[in-house]
């Protein structure tokens, strides 16, 4: 299937992460502050997968991700903990070359080969901190999707994005605009999802940015990123809308992208 090779690496570099964590549940005062500041859902995913528990593979989507690194964010400093980095697995990207290559582009494999050998390496510094190590696993996490919504192997990305369970969607149901039918709009709808959630988390203002600041760094079609921020905005993903919505987005009405 397409997107296979990229798929089981994206479920290694999960686990990486998880095992960064669950590593130190056996100091229960840092395992019970993690099992506190994230979802309930997402506690129970890592104590199954600290005990070895057998469980359906599920990878960590955006929502996942994003719990971890601010439940590490401001630890109190009897509980910040660093990252172990895993060289071996670090190596383990060139068996997604060649699938980068035939079903995109050499110059996509070529660009893959560069940010994974830069994610590797900021992995592997001394001293890195739990927190920082999974934000920068995240962001590899977040390209390698990007390459799969690429090849259109949506059912292979992790939701909410994408149709794979992961602790938070366990059952997702493909959740797209109503102006998004078509495959082909579908997919770069997403991949615009994806490129304002990382303006957004790299943003001062965060989901409260003005929509032209966005826009502008987004380099987005200002009505196709407009519709992009609404959807967010129906999803509580941003805030930064001062005008209420259009009476004709309430009513079902179509918009173009």
């Amino acid at each position: 299937m397409r997107g296979d090779t990229l798929h089981h690496f994206d479920l290694k570099l999960c686990d990486y992460v998880i095992g960064n964590v669950t590593q130190y549940f056996d100091d229960r005062e840092f395992a019970d502050w993690i099992r506190t500041s994230i979802p309930s859902s997402l506690a129970s995913h890592l104590d199954a997968c600290h005990a070895e528990c057998e469980s359906p593979k599920a990878l960590l989507g955006e929502d996942e991700l994003h719990a971890l690194e601010t439940a590490n964010e401001c630890p109190p400093p009897e509980l910040d903990r660093k990252w172990l980095p895993y060289d071996a697995l670090h190596r383990r990207y060139v068996s997604t070359l060649r699938e980068v290559h035939e079903e995109l582009c050499p110059r996509a494999a070529q660009d893959w080969a560069e940010e994974c050998s830069a994610s590797a390496k900021r992995l592997s510094a001394r001293r890195l901190s739990l927190h920082d190590g999974i934000m920068i696993a995240g962001e590899w996490l977040r390209r390698l999707r990007q390459l799969l919504l690429a090849m259109r192997a949506t059912e292979l990305a992790a939701a909410p994005l994408g149709t794979f369970p992961t602790p938070l969607h366990p059952t997702p149901m493909r959740d797209t605009p109503q102006s998004t039918e078509a495959n082909e709009i579908t997919d770069l709808f997403l991949i615009r999802i994806e490129i304002l959630r990382q303006i957004m988390r790299d943003h001062p203002q965060g989901r409260r940015a003005k929509p032209e600041s966005l826009i502008k760094a987004a380099g987005i079609g200002n009505q196709s990123a407009r519709n992009v921020l609404r959807w967010l905005a129906d999803r509580g993903e941003y805030e930064g809308f001062t005008r209420a919505r259009p009476a004709r987005f309430m009513e079902g009405r179509r918009n173009e992208i």
